[in-house]
């Protein structure tokens, strides 16, 4: 749906079922402009009535399933990795997540973004240890799905 040049996709990537973008009312990407939002990424997967947290105990494993649930969302709007303007990463344990850190710093290669790091005391399941929430930029000549081409 486009209203004043605000494009709102949810892509069809393997990641959560369309009833948990509905149940909880957002989308996964927000574009404005050359700008895309991408909601809170979290080591999820399925649908409200088989919601599962991948990698229960792992952290590591928690990082990588995000990480490329966020190459797809990237992938899924026409962009990649160089697109990346900014992240935050919400964690409920900062030191076991400092511990993998360099996982982040692989998958970004050239391309670190601005980026905050918090501890929060609880994410939307139990035993979900991170989520991260992204902004990119979208160069021009680039249109998302439901946009209106020139």
């Amino acid at each position: 749906m486009s209203v004043c040049n605000i494009t709102r996709t949810t892509p069809n990537i393997g990641y959560l079922d369309a009833d948990v973008f509905d149940a909880m009312g957002f989308s996964q990407s927000v574009r404005f402009g050359n700008m895309v939002h991408y909601a809170g990424v979290a080591p999820l997967k399925g649908g409200l009535k088989n919601l599962e947290v991948i990698g229960e105990d792992d952290a590591a494993g928690q990082i990588e399933f995000v990480l490329a649930t966020l190459d797809a969302c990237l992938k899924a709007d026409g962009l990649t990795r160089e697109h990346l303007l900014s992240w935050t990463i919400y964690t409920t344990d900062i030191a076991e997540f400092s511990a993998h850190a360099a996982l982040l710093s692989e998958w970004v290669g050239p391309y670190r973004p601005a980026s905050t790091i918090v501890e929060v005391s609880a994410l939307f399941l139990p035993k979900q240890k991170l989520e991260i929430t992204v902004f990119a930029s979208v160069p021009d000549g680039v249109y998302f799905v439901n946009d209106v081409t020139p």
